[in-house]
């Protein structure tokens, strides 16, 4: 007689089975919910339709005062204040994969270096420029998307001797630059042109003359090749002016915002053209030829610094800040085309002092910002794609 053998074992071996995909579908899932896989109320991803990835550390030591800017190959070269060498110029490129293509370094041995400012050149490669506090010079350094300096010399020297200089540099359409700095003696914003061909400095100019500049804020080259500037004027908040890089010509100011106090932190021409400011908590949208605004947005509700952004190639920015009713944990928003925003997304649960943006050519947006670990302010970086 046949006897039956039991299905025991069978049944065993399955149940076995499904606990392992189980745990296997466990695994996957947590390191999805790690990397912040979800929709938010208005069916956004964080970042229009795909998943960030987590961020990944370029610098386990103190660094402060971040600027950024992307080469022609995707990759991006970041600038930062390195603290542990006396405040000497740092840098770092992360390649188009996302991976540290040149770790971090001193590029400038010129120490107390501060308030940074990087750029994209018309021919491939990325400027910085700085301010010596001691000294009291701007420097530009030109850079190869390898790491390689190209040039690195003293734009000039100003007598204004405050940390918070806020220069400015821009790539100019015949691919000439253009820095905007602050000046005490007199009292305003000086500019100057320089030619990349022989990297000479033409003789800088006054363009405002005022003891009621309190910091230049942003700016950025308009289609006909003229520059827009936007600075703080004191009790009269924010002013904007137009600026002809050819015959040194200077508009009269008009109010961007006249709130005391106000200021901004970044300007972006959208793809569409029109013209985007950061203004504390808000942003302000304004018709290409800057005739009129068309609309004011809170990006968040309570009180934000650190604010830099970017624009995307759908015609939206990307903005990220910290909080500081909330532990100054560093968020970033996107904002699309409509001006519609997702909800913020929480980089890091610690609190976030500096912050950079830049659009690569790809149209992926490279972000760093700092976390603070017992007063050393570590940088790390996120590519949105």
């Amino acid at each position: 007689m046949n006897k039956r053998k039991s299905s025991i074992p069978y049944i065993g071996l399955l149940l076995a089975l499904v606990l392992l995909a189980m745990s296997s579908c466990s695994d996957q899932l947590m390191e999805l919910i790690e990397d912040k896989v979800y929709f938010d109320e208005h069916g956004y991803y964080p970042f229009k339709n795909t998943v960030y990835k987590k961020a990944a550390l370029f610098y386990g030591d103190d660094c402060r005062n971040y600027a950024s800017a992307a080469f022609s190959d995707n990759s991006v070269l970041i600038v930062y204040q390195d603290y542990p060498s006396s405040i000497n110029g740092g840098r770092v490129i992360i390649g188009d994969d996302g991976s540290v293509r040149r770790s971090a370094g001193v590029f400038s041995f010129d120490s107390q270096c501060e308030s940074y400012e990087a750029i994209a050149m018309s021919d491939g490669r990325a400027a910085a420029i700085y301010h010596h506090f001691n000294d009291g010079n701007y420097y530009i350094c030109v850079f190869q998307s390898d790491g390689t300096i190209d040039q690195h010399f003293a734009i000039y020297a100003t007598s204004y001797h405050e940390y918070d200089t806020s220069p400015v540099l821009l790539s100019l359409p015949d691919g000439n630059l253009f820095f905007i700095g602050l000046e005490d003696t007199p009292r305003g914003i000086k500019a100057a042109r320089i030619s990349t061909d022989t990297w000479t400095v033409e003789t800088p100019y006054m363009i405002v003359t005022s003891d009621d500049v309190s910091g230049i804020k942003d700016a950025l080259v308009m289609p006909d090749g003229r520059i827009l500037l936007a600075y703080g004027a004191g009790v009269s908040g924010l002013l904007y002016r137009f600026i002809d890089p050819d015959d040194q010509s200077v508009s009269s100011a008009a109010s961007l915002d006249d709130t005391l106090g106000a200021e901004v932190s970044s300007v972006l021409r959208l793809s569409d053209g029109r013209i985007m400011f950061f203004v504390n908590n808000e942003f302000q949208v304004w018709k290409s030829d800057m005739s009129s605004r068309i609309a004011t947005r809170q990006f968040d509700g309570i009180s934000t610094t650190g604010v830099s952004a970017a624009p995307t190639l759908d015609g939206g920015a990307v903005v990220v800040y910290r909080v500081f009713d909330d532990g100054s944990r560093p968020r970033y928003r996107y904002i699309d085309s409509n001006l519609d925003m997702s909800s913020a997304a929480i980089l890091h649960q610690e609190d976030c002092y500096w912050t950079a943006a830049s659009l690569r050519p790809d149209g992926k947006v490279l972000i760093a910002y700092s976390y603070n670990t017992s007063g050393d302010h570590r940088g790390y970086y996120l590519i949105l794609e």
